[in-house]
């Protein structure tokens, strides 16, 4: 038999447990302590949960219904970016990374236009289009200009 060395009443068997214990509870602190460092990120300052927030232009935005362009945060739905810059879907589009007004300006060959003023041609010789100024040309004007001389 084993004799249990008792001291202040307690066992070494129950001193080690005690022991084993508070070592486990460090461990478990600094496993703790690293996670939420690895799982939390600052923005402007702030601190935020990168699984379900990102940061933009150094403010917190909710990733899903939000989102960010340019530095710039716009509600994804409602609104897109356009390059640098963000618009309203419905009211505004995009044309190569320039915002234009839906009903009084549309886009030709990555190109924004008056469509009071202007129009867009298409050429089938070599299956491009052209912005022609409604008062001076017309598509088959600008046509002809750009086919070869026979």
């Amino acid at each position: 038999m084993i004799p249990v060395i008792r001291r202040n009443g307690m066992g070494l068997m129950s001193a080690c447990l005690v022991v084993l214990g508070l070592a486990v509870l460090l461990v478990d602190a600094r496993i703790a302590s690293r996670v939420h460092a690895q799982s939390s990120t600052s923005c402007g300052g702030a601190e935020y949960d990168p699984t379900t927030q990102s940061c933009c232009g150094g403010q917190i935005y909710s990733i899903g219904s939000e989102a960010c362009c340019s530095g710039q945060i716009y509600t994804v739905g409602t609104q897109k970016c356009c390059g640098t810059q963000v618009y309203t879907v419905g009211l505004q589009d995009c044309c190569s990374h320039n915002v234009f007004t839906v009903g009084t300006q549309d886009c030709c060959n990555q190109q924004v236009f008056t469509k009071s003023t202007q129009g867009c041609c298409y050429v089938q010789l070599d299956a491009c289009k052209y912005v022609y100024e409604r008062d001076q040309d017309t598509c088959c004007k600008v046509c002809q200009c750009l086919m070869p001389n026979n």
